[in-house]
């Protein structure tokens, strides 16, 4: 199982030529400018759900959930999974993915555009039970954890999930560089996301007072237009588990959202699912002083060989320090035993 055959591929890419999105187009440079540190992470993604299902890649059916530029379903491809299922929400997302394909050639057995109740009813639709889901720096942007897992339990009950995300609770400083983010989103702009909360707002109640606007535009942060006005028909104020969390309201796509991790377990506690966390890693694969740092912080730490956690655990103090420090994290879903 080795992605990094890949590579050759990839840098031999011009991407500049290629006909996607300027979006895209940035989106897959920022990759390829590190393509061999992203092919390390979905190789540990991989090994992480042969092993969850105790089968070789070649008796597997994978999906690359949020795939965006689809180089984790191509990567899975040259791996050796038996079918590869790709899909994402944003229709420009698949158009890309299907260009790379052409490209490359790799490509997903199945590429399909839409959310989780997409990728439900298709399954169910063609009698598929998916052995195993991978979705890379995907579920800090998904709105709602407990209508994605209740999508997720209709596709298969013992499907195995892999998760990354550099949206961890536990690194300080990723912390106050996610919340910079966040901030910018919520109040910079024209389009700021609390702009277009208080537009929506006044538009749907002329007779709201300035006060009350400003109260409601607030304390709506993080829901989409529809559940805003829920919110405010019940007088529930929306209360977040960080209060630099925000999400656009029109899409409920979260700017890098950070939960607890025992969230992740509350959300998948009803289907007999178990939740695990472990350190990611830094890139190593530079041949600068950064990467010399990088690939010595990895070994002290043991970024690259920490086994996972239970969320709910009493962590050893080593644990703790390896996810203080690492500068994403793995969350992985799998059947209680």
């Amino acid at each position: 199982m080795c992605p990094h055959n890949l590579l050759s591929n990839l840098r031999a890419l011009d991407v500049a030529a290629l006909p996607i999105s300027q979006y895209s187009r940035g989106a897959l440079k920022r990759v390829l400018d590190y393509d061999s540190y992203y092919l390390d992470i979905y190789q540990l993604c991989m090994e992480a759900v042969c092993d969850a299902c105790g089968k070789r890649p070649e008796e597997m059916t994978v999906v690359d959930y949020g795939g965006g530029h689809g180089l984790f379903s191509m990567a899975a491809k040259v791996a050796g999974f038996a079918k590869v299922v790709y899909i994402d929400i944003n229709p420009d997302s698949e158009t890309t993915v299907r260009v790379l394909s052409a490209s490359l050639g790799f490509a997903p057995d199945v590429i399909l555009q839409g959310d989780s109740d997409v990728l439900a009813d298709w399954c169910i639709e063609n009698r598929l039970s998916p052995d195993a889901l991978v979705a890379v720096d995907v579920i800090e942007h998904i709105y709602n954890l407990d209508v994605f897992f209740s999508s997720m339990n209709r596709v298969s009950n013992s499907m195995a999930m892999v998760f990354t995300t550099a949206s961890t609770p536990c690194n300080p400083m990723i912390k106050r560089r996610l919340h910079r983010i966040m901030m910018k989103d919520e109040l910079s702009g024209d389009m700021s996301f609390l702009k277009q909360r208080r537009d929506y707002i006044r538009g749907r109640y002329a007779s709201m007072d300035d006060d009350m606007l400003d109260y409601w535009a607030s304390n709506t942060r993080g829901l989409t237009f529809g559940d805003i006005n829920k919110a405010i028909a019940e007088n529930r104020p929306n209360r977040l588990d960080d209060s630099y969390n925000t999400c656009d309201p029109a899409t409920g796509s979260w700017t890098e959202r950070i939960l607890p991790l025992e969230d992740y377990q509350d959300a998948v506690d009803r289907y007999g699912l178990v939740a695990s966390v472990a350190p990611g890693f830094y890139n190593g694969n530079q041949s600068s002083l950064k990467g010399i740092l990088c690939r010595l912080v990895n070994r002290i730490m043991c970024l690259m060989k920490s086994s996972p956690q239970p969320v709910r655990g009493n962590y050893r103090l080593s644990f703790k320090l390896r996810m203080s420090v690492a500068p994403f994290i793995y969350i992985f879903v799998t059947k209680k035993n």
